[in-house]
């Protein structure tokens, strides 16, 4: 997305951002304070501080966050759906997001949906939205009569997510589980980042010109290497394919300028299917090693498997898949335009077919989906510190382990030093202590103070919606206290999205939005 204050605050959205960014930068060494190219947003939703090279991206007198910059996406999609005159009414959206998504970066997708102005039905993992056109298709085309477990592998353009489901027999509605996954940062950007790297080096070795580096150019030049290394990386995948990509469109007749000029010379990059597959090794074997965790996660290996599923423009890398191929015969990747299971929209079509579950019921799709929870929930708690006779140590406690199939309720009870009405409960996400990130603390206030030694039940539900509900137990009265865990750090107030904006007036030709301006609450 390109964000520029000139000619009053606007924003780009799409494939056009990119070339309007370099239009507005010209010839400067750097780009001017009044233009930004943003790239990767979604990894630091939920996030309300300043990151390198992140957020928060300056317009005019404006700090916009990755909430913001997903309100404006979803509004620009949304009128784009709407100008569409033979499409029904925009009834209800469904918000796709990664798997490794934590509560926080949940909660923030789903404020930048209410933002958008969109009627937010419901929320789903990418993974579990391909499963779900996974599901319908094979009971279309009559093979849900057997059980199978099969993996979905989803490289998309910021983020690798691994999952793997089992698909039961029986006649009727398609039945898939979810039985554990793992992601990872990485996708398009970080490959094409690569490739742009490769090609500076082969330039500057076959045109003698040792300086000659990224920092060496200006701005729209690098921009410019960019586009090539993402155009090499389309063309050079769609030759060495079988069937025609469905990025092929995009490649043919679309060759960039592709000479680069210096003091020294002015020479075309070249870059072979060979080459590219060196270039982006190390992104390669990471993809690998998350498919490997992910196994090891479930307790399986790559003979378990009876399909992968490739989804995500990244997983038409023609070396990815060959490595995929080398482990598992049975990969596959519908990479046909038209095939409901085409890596680039399986996820856009089962978030849909999703939609309809929660609106019409699942029975009447044929497909149910459950999910699974990829970090363990715990709450803190205090024992007896070895270490120190007669002190204690603070200590996470599971409640809902990694990999628990949703819906579930995870419950523990625990002894309460007493004297107050007042319970805090702090909850924490995160497979170990070391990976644990806080979600937030929820005071559970009680009619009565509770005795020292008391017996209280903590109990958090994760509903098949990905709601988190956490609920303290009074063993002696039975009263129950409960909160939703519907807030955390960086996100915004209820004020704040009470007073968005609902719907905007972007150019149909440019897809141009404007952005919300809202007060950032960090809490």
């Amino acid at each position: 997305m390109l964000l520029t204050s000139r000619g009053g605050p606007r924003a780009v959205v799409g494939s056009r951002a990119p070339s309007a960014y370099r239009e507005l930068v010209g010839e400067a060494e750097r780009a001017p304070g009044d233009v930004v190219l943003v790239r990767g947003s979604k990894n630091h939703m939920g996030v309300g501080s300043s990151v390198y090279a992140g957020p928060p991206w300056r317009l005019g007198e404006r700090d916009l966050y990755s909430t913001d910059i997903a309100a404006v996406i979803l509004r620009t999609l949304a009128e784009m759906v709407r100008a569409r005159p033979a499409l029904p009414p925009l009834d209800g959206v469904v918000v796709s997001h990664p798997q490794r998504f934590r509560n926080r970066e949940k909660l923030a997708t789903g404020q930048a949906a209410k933002m958008a102005g969109l009627p937010l039905w419901g929320m789903i993992t990418e993974p579990d939205a391909a499963g779900w056109a996974y599901g319908l298709h094979s009971r279309a085309v009559g093979t849900q009569g057997t059980s199978q477990t099969f993996m979905v592998f989803d490289f998309g353009g910021g983020t690798l997510d691994v999952t793997l489901l089992r698909r039961e027999g029986g006649p009727g509605v398609a039945q898939l589980h979810a039985i554990d996954s793992y992601g990872v940062q990485l996708g398009g950007l970080a490959i094409d980042q690569r490739i742009r790297d490769s090609l500076v080096t082969q330039y500057a070795e076959r045109a003698s010109d040792h300086a000659f580096s990224l920092a060496a150019v200006n701005e729209s030049t690098r921009e410019r290497l960019l586009e090539l290394a993402e155009w090499f990386k389309i063309s050079l995948n769609t030759d060495a394919g079988t069937d025609p990509s469905p990025l092929a469109a995009r490649a043919a007749g679309s060759s960039p300028r592709s000479s680069i000029r210096t003091p020294k010379a002015r020479r075309s990059p070249r870059l072979t299917l060979a080459e590219l597959s060196r270039s982006i090794g190390g992104e390669l074997d990471r993809a690998m090693a998350c498919a490997e965790e992910a196994l090891r996660r479930a307790s399986l290996d790559w003979s378990s498997l009876d399909e992968v599923l490739l989804t995500g423009g990244s997983s038409l890398l023609w070396p990815l898949q060959q490595r995929m191929r080398e482990r598992c015969p049975r990969v596959r990747i519908h990479d046909d335009p038209g095939h409901p299971l085409n890596p680039l929209t399986i996820v856009a079509s089962g978030a849909a077919i999703h939609g309809a579950a929660l609106a019409e019921g699942g029975a009447r799709v044929g497909v149910a989906l459950s999910g699974v929870v990829p970090d363990t929930f715990s709450v803190r708690a205090w024992e007896p510190s070895p270490e120190s006779p007669g002190g204690r140590r603070a200590v996470l406690i599971p409640l809902v382990p990694a990999g628990t199939a949703t819906p579930f309720v995870g419950r523990r009870t625990f002894s309460v030093r007493g004297g107050s009405s007042v319970l805090p409960v702090e909850v924490f996400e995160g497979r170990s202590e070391r990976e644990a990130t806080r979600v937030g603390e929820y005071r559970m206030t009680f009619p009565q103070p509770m005795p020292d030694g008391a017996r209280a039940e903590v109990r958090l539900d994760v509903r098949s919606n990905g709601v988190l509900v956490l609920s303290v137990v009074d063993a002696a009265t039975g009263t129950i206290q409960e909160a939703r865990l519907d807030d955390a750090p960086g996100l915004y107030s209820d004020e704040v999205l009470a007073a968005a904006p609902r719907g905007s007036n972007p150019s149909e030709s440019t897809g141009t939005a404007e952005p919300t301006s809202q007060e950032h609450r960090h809490a």
